[in-house]
């Protein structure tokens, strides 16, 4: 074998070498630029309850039947509902999984469940709103004191 096919050869590996090296190096930088850039969101609909926000609320407060926690309940029900989106055929499910005691046994008893957050509203209302809650109300203001002296005085 003469010195220029000898050459020739070596130039041939050198340019494999090369390219081999440049494949190498590509699919290295591919895989460094994929690990650094997160992957795209899923879509709303491949989450159960999709959030588009990056700040958490904190979680209700559990109803366990208590009248007087049932507006702040309604109320901290409808804050989530509005932050994460969750879907209106959701909403019934999703308040019921924030009730406890006997609110949680009422809600599980239902002969027929709610089919909206509307009527669920009207239903807790009337088993766990007094009737008279206006008048207790009433009564509780007039019966305000401060030391031995009511209000008015």
């Amino acid at each position: 074998m003469d010195a220029a096919s000898v050459n020739q050869l070596l130039q041939n590996a050198l340019q494999q070498q090369q390219q081999a090296f440049n494949q190498h190096m590509n699919a290295a930088i591919a895989a460094a630029v994929a690990a650094a850039v997160p992957p795209a969101a899923a879509p709303a609909a491949a989450a159960p309850f999709a959030v588009a926000r990056v700040a958490r609320l904190p979680p209700p407060a559990l109803f366990e039947g208590a009248s007087a926690k049932l507006d702040e309940f309604i109320a901290d029900i409808e804050q989530q509902v509005a932050w994460y989106t969750v879907p209106a055929d959701d909403i019934v499910r999703f308040a019921g999984g924030f009730m406890r005691g006997a609110a949680r046994d009422w809600h599980t008893t239902l002969a027929q469940q709610p089919s909206d957050w509307a009527s669920l509203v009207l239903a807790l209302r009337a088993r766990f709103q007094p009737v008279n809650s206006a008048e207790s109300a009433r009564a509780k203001l007039l019966a305000l004191s401060q030391g031995k002296q009511s209000v008015n005085d």
